[in-house]
């Protein structure tokens, strides 16, 4: 018998039965991005620890300020950014049965918000005391929202990502500050088996749609909502330019963004900006530079939702460029 068995039989409070109580009573996320006062003081009365499961960037170096406002300890299992395998881990693994809170790439709430997975965000509570003054442009959308408008996400954290490379390696000044095109990394013969693009479609779709959109290789009339017809056309440009030797390799994760850059594998690749930095660390200050773009930024954000079903508090993320 496992300890979580007997804690059924008799009855004894774990932390799972708090969280349990927490989501069931409507408990909001609040939108620093921390859980709600009223979940987090229930989870401290069972358990010191959080568990988190997500990308890898989300995951803090130094959890102190998370501990310090909460009270609480963060144990982070990091994962890849695959929205597929959140959302199998999520409705056939119950990852929520051993993790509190959920980091992922997305929009997991179109599907699994109207499922029953998510709770709808309660927008008088009164842990959201940023919620007025935030922007509903931040607030609602892509990031948070169904498209029937049900509110299932809170906006936490957001960037503006391009691409990190060697200065020298493509041709521009060293210094960083040149603006550099998108060409570098999608079509250029300076680069060519010399780029890497994610493998997560996610991530590189929206990037590679508003290149072909901004140099009218398609018509495109949202690049962060692709439809059909135009996600093939994407696609089917993207295959073009690997079966052009553009791409060197496909990577995932974080990790192996800082390895295929900091090896100089490639030269040229779309990442996260810390990876970078990473690099920097090792290799020295500056011999890596993150794009100031000519054309613009993928931006994206992330939403704390509430997960009734697992009994856990989720943060899912979705991409958007404007």
């Amino acid at each position: 018998m496992t300890q979580r068995d007997d804690d059924r039989k008799t009855g004894a409070l774990t932390r799972r039965d708090v969280l349990k109580t927490g989501t069931a009573a409507g408990v909001s996320v609040a939108v620093a991005g921390g859980l709600s006062v009223g979940m987090t003081q229930m989870a401290h009365a069972a358990s010191d620890t959080i568990r988190g499961y997500g990308t890898t960037t989300v995951q803090l170096k130094d959890w102190s300020l998370f501990t310090n406002s909460t009270g609480l300890t963060m144990e982070f299992t990091p994962t890849d950014a695959n929205m597929g395998n959140f959302m199998r881990d999520v409705t056939v693994n119950e990852i929520g049965d051993t993790h509190d809170i959920l980091f992922t790439d997305g929009g997991t709430q179109y599907k699994l918000g109207p499922e029953g997975f998510y709770l709808v965000i309660d927008e008088n509570h009164p842990e959201l005391v940023l919620w007025e003054r935030t922007s509903d442009d931040y607030k609602r959308g892509y990031i948070t929202q169904t498209p029937d408008g049900t509110q299932y996400g809170v906006p936490m954290v957001n960037n503006a990502d391009s691409f990190g490379y060697w200065p020298e390696a493509i041709g521009v000044n060293p210094n960083g500050l040149d603006e550099v095109s998108w060409q570098k990394l999608f079509e250029n013969e300076e680069t060519k088996n010399r780029a890497s693009i994610d493998r997560n479609w996610l991530l590189t779709m929206p990037e590679v749609a508003f290149y072909m959109q901004v140099y009218g290789k398609a018509e495109i009339v949202d690049n962060a909502n692709l439809t059909p017809e135009e996600a093939k056309a994407v696609g089917d440009w993207a295959i073009e330019r690997k079966q052009a030797g553009q791409f060197r390799t496909f990577h995932t994760g974080f990790e192996e963004q800082v390895q295929l850059l900091g090896n100089k594998e490639v030269d040229i690749i779309n990442c996260w900006e810390p990876a970078t930095k990473n690099v920097n660390a090792e290799a020295g200050a500056d011999v890596v530079r993150y794009a100031y773009t000519v054309e613009g930024y993928f931006k994206w954000a992330s939403a704390p939702t509430s997960r009734p079903r697992l009994r856990s508090a989720t943060i899912s993320t979705t991409s958007t460029r404007r």
